[in-house]
């Protein structure tokens, strides 16, 4: 991305930034994007606080205050749309609080509100789910990718960038390397029933985004046949992956990648064995096909002696 995009996207950022003011809780609306709701059923790709987390905030204002101001844009019927703080509006309202204090930004298109929303929440939020930033960055990248064909925003200048660019870019801000936001927005092409499956860490995040590039019915296969009966690695997934572009991806033989797989893992016996025992032989370490050499005339002779 090119730096002096980035230097005029951040200007005028900040020369639309109003001071601080005093808001209603009345004129106030929480952001909403269609695109979102239709993918993922979601108002916004941000999870509500659990009921937990929301009595936290709850305490929390009720000792202290808002602390920090939400981030709210003006719409054109009086209300205020929330970028950045529905949480703390929400633990607002249930204390009673007639007003909170909120930064106001003007003139902004909705591609610009939609980018603060989204990087807001990236850098404040600490613990998000994996749909979480899944569908944050699968929305920031096509608002960039709209940003390169059209020339009346002030946001950064995609003209030129790459995909390789702009999943850099993404990622950059919120210390995760190119291709965990690649991964990430994989997930998005998941079913929902895979994604929360994801999301609780019973499906690997890696081997989910492999899953991805599956068609539906076959991931609907996965989900009601395969996911609660055996454990889903990342080999398996790609495993499936490559018979999908094979043209070979049948339920006979998705269930046969896992079955197989369980057949061998039964007819194996797997211990830990410390490195303490081979301070005298470190080689062995590097050496599997004499480690399983030893250990068989062990066992060998360790049966003839039982037997004698």
């Amino acid at each position: 991305m090119k730096k002096e995009g980035k230097d005029m996207y951040e200007k005028n950022n900040q020369e639309k930034v109003s001071v601080i003011t005093e808001i209603s809780t009345k004129q106030l609306c929480e952001y909403s994007d269609k695109q979102i709701m239709r993918l993922s059923g979601r108002p916004q790709p941000f999870l509500e606080y659990s009921p937990e987390s929301l009595d936290k905030l709850i305490l929390s204002i009720s000792d202290h205050g808002i602390i920090e101001p939400i981030t709210v844009r003006a719409k054109a019927n009086g209300k205020y749309e929330i970028l950045s703080g529905r949480n703390r509006y929400r633990a607002a309202k249930k204390i009673g609080l007639r007003n909170v204090p909120a930064i106001v930004r003007e003139n902004i298109s909705d591609d610009e509100a939609a980018l603060i929303m989204l990087e807001s929440n990236l850098r404040q939020r600490q613990g998000l789910k994996y749909s979480e930033k899944a569908y944050a960055y699968r929305m920031e990248m096509e608002i960039l990718n709209r940003q390169g064909k059209r020339t009346d925003l002030d946001l950064t200048s995609c003209t030129g960038c790459t995909k390789l660019d702009l999943l850099s870019n993404a990622g950059q801000k919120n210390n995760e390397s190119r291709r965990t936001v690649a991964y990430l927005i994989r997930l998005t092409y998941l079913l929902p029933g895979l994604l929360e499956l994801v999301d609780c860490e019973k499906l690997p995040f890696k081997a989910g985004a492999e899953l991805s590039y599956l068609p539906v019915d076959a991931q609907s296969y996965i989900l009601k046949n395969i996911a609660g009966r055996y454990k889903i690695n990342l080999s398996q997934s790609q495993r499936l992956k490559k018979l999908n572009k094979d043209g070979k991806l049948t339920e006979e033989a998705i269930t046969a990648v896992f079955s197989e797989d369980e057949r061998k893992s039964e007819s194996e016996v797997k211990f830990t064995v410390s490195k303490k025992l081979f301070t005298r032989c470190p080689e062995l370490l590097n050496d599997n096909s004499k480690l399983q050499m030893l250990f068989l005339e062990f066992i060998k002779e360790y049966i003839e002696r039982q037997a004698s």
